[in-house]
């Protein structure tokens, strides 16, 4: 039972992370405009790898200085 609750608020997690992309982001960062060369449109906020990891902590970083 506590394994759906946490899987749960995951997925939660995952929705409030894409409405901030799609709400501050993807106007610079989409499949088109691809700023910094960057594309936001369909990351993944799985991390199941390294190349996940990295990504999101790019991004993380970003926000951080104020881009």
């Amino acid at each position: 039972m506590a394994l759906t609750g946490s899987v749960l608020a995951g997925e939660e997690h995952a929705k409030v992370a894409l409405n901030f992309i799609d709400s501050y982001c993807l106007k610079c960062h989409d499949d088109i405009v691809q700023k910094g060369e960057r594309n936001f449109y369909d990351l993944d906020f799985s991390i199941t790898d390294e190349k996940g990891i990295i990504a999101v902590q790019e991004i993380i970083d970003a926000l951080n200085l104020g881009n």
